[in-house]
């Protein structure tokens, strides 16, 4: 994804990746002399977490642990 996205001058890119790729992303964007902003939405409020339904509905939410 990354050799894709060095290929094309672009002002802004947008990455979507989960939480345990996103330091690694990172490294390699500012490696190619690009600036990274990098955003966790687990760490916002308005975040519930993963939906859990019980096939038919939403009963919650669950939110893995920082570990």
């Amino acid at each position: 994804m990354f050799e894709q996205i060095a290929r094309v001058s672009v002002p802004v890119t947008l990455a979507i990746c989960g939480r345990r790729h996103v330091r690694g992303l990172a490294q390699r964007i500012e490696v190619a002399a690009v600036r990274a902003l990098v955003y966790d939405v687990y760490e916002y409020d308005w975040y519930r977490g993963v939906p859990q339904e019980d096939g038919v509905n939403n009963i919650g939410y669950e939110r893995e642990d920082d570990g």
